[in-house]
């Protein structure tokens, strides 16, 4: 039967239309919102004549930055991994760690195991289980989970040491050191690359489609684990082309930075000018993931965060764990509170779920980076109260306990998966500190940034750990911390990309021209 291909403009607007009628219905079924919609574009979106869906011999996205201008591998100083490195969630769980004699029912694999080049030909190239295990093509009931070692573990945990401290009724805090100076694909978004790009490669994807802001963090690690790690010679192949959809935010400096990085490792980049445009291009790459079968492009949520990209997380909290049982941290036993930023959801919600399996009282205090309004909240959530990235994190923390439980894992805390008990239990936020935009400080915030980056003794950045650390201040100040042990999980990556002459020299007239317009105005504003 042939259906009728509508045009992307035309979709827009009854796409409008719709959400306005229907509106007021969603919260009724929004559990199953994502699936009805997809559904409905299954057979009515043309996949190949999208901008960002082209035919995969045309050149998507196109940059005509020189070859030899370009980051290559060898140019950056990056992390190589081997077969010695192991996980800790596999040293929690032994069964989850392959072995040619292991028979659980899913075992997760480093990929530069001697075992692995033949290992993922006899896997399929569709995960399933919210796309988070590969079935064995010749074994029934078997998974595989393949994961690369991107950067050395463990991360330091540090006694932060501060002359502001002493007039804060002495509070010692605790610092989860995530960055680096001298290596650049490091800590909080490479642990989850560690699963995502593995992933991406066993699909066969030759392009990997994803979104961000202006000054996205995970379009430029995306870009950089692409372009330097080298992940697809273990599959005997080359790693996926970058292609990222970048839509506005506030206008401030460090975005040229950001761009310049995006350009000099060859990513393709296309502009999405409004909040309309970014919702029909996202939903139609999660169509497209879950109906085509065209495999040439892969699909990676804005932020990183997938349920088996929030495993990363759940990992570091037992990191932790492992660094106090064996006397390693300054840290001796877990903490009462940590504070972390809250964006996609990945970091807070895996440390959300590790606290749980460790049986740890812990709280996880998250700060939100940004938010929606009421309508917004209700559109994708059916909940105009509770603020959108809170929502979105609870979701995702849902999709994961369902991964969990498929892993079927020894142990009380597996008997007791309830995701409201366990937010509950866990996990708090904060959604006034992220004002007054994304990306942009208030000036408590900058005040703090720059009194602790003073002499390189905590550096935080604007957007995320800036904000997060400020949350954590001002609850030391109004005395809600005092006796309590506090770690806070600084998220930033602090090496200096700008210090590289191939990215300080890219020109920003490579990018799209819409983009560069948009630049000026805002520049100029």
């Amino acid at each position: 039967m042939h259906h009728k291909r509508i045009k992307r403009r035309t979709f827009l607007k009854v796409s409008a239309a719709a959400g306005i009628a229907g509106g007021a219905g969603i919260f009724l079924f929004n559990d199953h919102i994502d699936h009805f919609l997809q559904t409905s574009l299954k057979n009515t979106i043309d996949f190949k004549s999208l901008p960002d869906l082209q035919d995969t011999g045309k050149k998507l996205y196109p940059i005509n930055l020189d070859h030899e201008k370009r980051i290559h591998p060898g140019d950056l100083p990056i992390y190589s991994g081997s077969s010695a490195d192991t996980l800790a969630l596999t040293r929690y769980y032994p069964q989850l760690a392959y072995s040619r004699n292991n028979p659980a029912k899913i075992q997760i694999i480093n990929i530069h195991h001697q075992d692995f080049p033949n290992l993922h030909t006899r896997l399929t190239n569709r995960a399933v289980v919210h796309d988070s295990v590969f079935p064995f093509i010749d074994i029934p009931q078997r998974f595989i989970v393949p994961w690369a070692p991107l950067f050395a573990k463990w991360t330091p945990i540090k006694t932060l040491k501060h002359q502001l401290f002493a007039t804060l009724k002495e509070q010692v805090v605790y610092v989860k050191d995530e960055g680096s100076d001298s290596v650049a694909l490091f800590g909080n978004k490479a642990r989850k690359y560690e699963f995502s790009f593995p992933f991406c490669l066993q699909t066969g994807a030759k392009f990997l489609v994803t979104f961000g802001s202006l000054s996205s963090n995970h379009c430029v690690f995306t870009a950089l684990t692409a372009a330097c790690a080298q992940l697809g010679k273990c599959f005997n192949g080359n790693d996926p082309k970058v292609l990222v959809n970048l839509y506005p935010q506030r206008f401030y400096p460090h975005i040229i930075h950001k761009l310049k990085y995006l350009l000099a490792l060859g990513t393709g980049i296309r502009f999405l000018p409004n909040d309309m445009e970014v919702a029909y291009s996202i939903l139609a790459n999660q169509t497209r993931e879950k109906f085509s079968q065209d495999d040439d492009l892969a699909y990676c949520e804005p932020g990183g965060s997938n349920p088996l990209t929030t495993l990363s997380h759940v990992n570091a909290i037992f990191e932790v764990n492992e660094q106090i049982a064996d006397g390693s941290s300054v840290l001796h036993e877990p903490p009462d509170f940590i504070y972390a930023p809250l964006g996609s959801g990945g970091t807070c919600m895996g440390l959300v779920l590790g606290c749980h399996l460790l049986g740890w009282k812990t709280k996880v205090v998250g700060t939100t980076s940004q938010d929606k309004s009421l309508w917004t909240r209700t559109l994708v959530f059916g909940n105009p109260t509770r603020p959108f990235l809170v929502q979105n994190a609870a979701r995702l923390l849902r999709k994961t306990i369902d991964l969990f439980a498929f892993l079927e894992l020894p142990g009380s805390a597996m008997s007791r998966l309830d995701p409201d008990t366990i937010l509950k239990k866990h996990f708090c936020f904060d959604n006034n500190t992220w004002k007054p935009a994304y990306g942009i400080p208030s000036d408590r915030t900058s005040a703090v940034i720059d009194q602790f980056s003073d002499g390189r003794k905590l550096t935080l950045d604007a957007t995320f750990s800036g904000k997060s650390f400020t949350t954590l201040l001002d609850h030391i100040q109004d005395g809600r911390l005092a006796g309590k042990k506090v770690l806070f999980w600084n998220t930033h990556q602090r090496f200096d990309f700008m210090a590289h002459k191939k990215i300080k020299d890219t020109d920003l007239s490579l990018l799209p021209v819409e983009l560069q317009d948009y630049l000026t105005q805002n520049e100029l504003s």
